[in-house]
């Protein structure tokens, strides 16, 4: 049976968005955080910065860390996802990070995914679209070319109201 995915947009910040699991990006240069990231670590009263200003935490392209949510999420759990240089990003690296992070989300076991659009500004959102879709796309095709990804996604992206 081929997998089904719904990818909705939903004008909710990541911390309101009722799924298993949150997913944000962050660059190298991006002090203080932005985005999706910037609300996860405000809501995290600054962890995911100490974390970054300790070395525990690195933003190089591909790095990943998964943490506990509190109860100020509806989500139980949140990744964080290392967007590397910003000078390096582009829509390929864009839809690349896409696939990579779903692949994370499904080897967890998550079927509710809720995220900030890796790496792309909520205004610029419309023109990096086809990108995002396209990375969730390979991730799950991927997958269910190894069997058994599961039935049914739902992934809700966290985009401001203009963009949608």
């Amino acid at each position: 049976m081929k997998p089904r995915f719904e990818l909705v947009m939903d004008s909710l910040p990541l911390d309101a968005l009722e799924v298993e699991l949150v997913v944000a990006g962050f660059f190298l240069e991006d002090r203080p955080l932005r985005g999706g990231a910037g609300r996860i670590d405000w809501r995290l009263c600054g962890l995911i910065s100490e974390m970054l200003a300790s070395g525990d935490l690195e933003a190089q392209r591909g790095t990943a860390l998964l943490v506990g949510a509190p109860g100020a999420f509806s989500a139980s759990r949140i990744m964080l996802v290392g967007l590397g240089s910003r000078a390096d990003f582009g829509v390929a690296v864009a839809q690349d990070l896409m696939r990579d992070a779903m692949q994370r989300c499904i080897s967890l076991g998550v079927h509710r995914i809720g995220l900030a659009p890796l790496g792309i500004a909520s205004d610029d959102f419309v023109r990096h679209a086809v990108a995002v879709a396209g990375g969730v796309a390979e991730a799950i095709q991927g997958l269910e070319a190894l069997g058994g990804v599961g039935d049914a996604f739902e992934i809700r992206l966290s985009v401001p109201e203009q963009g949608i």
